[in-house]
């Protein structure tokens, strides 16, 4: 099943550097234009990588934030269950004596 996130958006859309098509025709473009272009692309890709992995690791550290969480209130959990049990455990172990009535019908 696909999320938003996973569908293929703007995040797929290719440039025209990335596509190979160039406004000017091959015979008229200069080499050394397509050495810029693709430096330049190439630079704003090596900046979104590094974003990327800084935005991974903030993740990371959030989802272990948040399984460190979930294991303490699991225990606190834990803990007051086997709490009640144990007092039920002494509320039946004690012997109630009944006060035995006669009834006259």
């Amino acid at each position: 099943m696909k999320d938003v996130d996973t569908l293929r958006g703007l995040h797929g859309v290719k440039t025209l550097g990335s596509a190979k098509k160039r406004s000017i025709s091959r015979g008229q473009s200069s080499p050394y234009l397509e050495l810029y272009v693709m430096e330049k692309e190439w630079e704003r890709l090596v900046k979104e990588s590094k974003r990327l992995e800084i935005r991974h690791k903030q993740v990371k550290q959030r989802l272990k934030e948040i399984d460190e969480y979930r294991d303490a209130a699991h225990r606190d959990t834990a803990k007051k269950a086997s709490a009640l049990m144990g007092e039920k455990e002494e509320a039946c172990s004690k012997t109630k004596t009944w006060k035995k009535v006669s009834l006259k019908y």
